[in-house]
């Protein structure tokens, strides 16, 4: 957990904020991503708990926390260049909604998988081809460049 924060927090802003406000962005992120594919935390699309178990998915795995927390950096640039907050998980889950949910990869299995089913461990899913360091980097990378483009006045 610690290795996939360095980077975030070598950036100028993540960097110079109180620790209390480092952890309300962190709790904002997450639950943002969690009301967007809630079956992979184990929720309901309400955010209520059900018989699913996230332990089938990989997103809070090592390997997948280090991707989601590369794309905390560009997803924080997105919402303040658009004078968003930054401790409201709903606009995280605005800018994560379409990269998240249109994911897509190749299954152990020979199909194709979209969205929370992305992120099933095993050959059900498809984020353990993206393991290694070249795969982490390579679904970074598609990540942030699903999200919307920062626009400046």
């Amino acid at each position: 957990m610690v290795a996939s924060l360095k980077q975030v927090l070598d950036t100028p802003f993540f960097g110079a904020i109180s620790t209390e406000n480092r952890v309300k962005i962190l709790e904002a992120y997450w639950e943002g991503i969690a009301s967007v594919i809630p079956e992979a935390f184990g929720l309901s699309g309400a955010g209520v708990p059900v018989s699913g178990d996230p332990v089938e998915y990989g997103i809070q795995k090592s390997t997948s926390v280090m991707i989601m927390h590369q794309l905390l950096i560009p997803t924080l640039e997105l919402l303040r260049s658009e004078g968003k907050s930054v401790v409201e998980p709903e606009n995280y889950a605005e800018a994560l909604c379409d990269p998240l949910l249109n994911l897509e990869g190749d299954t152990g299995k020979g199909g194709v998988a979209r969205g929370a089913d992305f992120w099933l461990s095993g050959v059900e899913g498809a984020a353990g081809s993206f393991s290694s360091n070249a795969g982490r980097r390579v679904l970074a990378a598609r990540l942030r460049s699903s999200l919307p483009e920062v626009e400046i006045e």
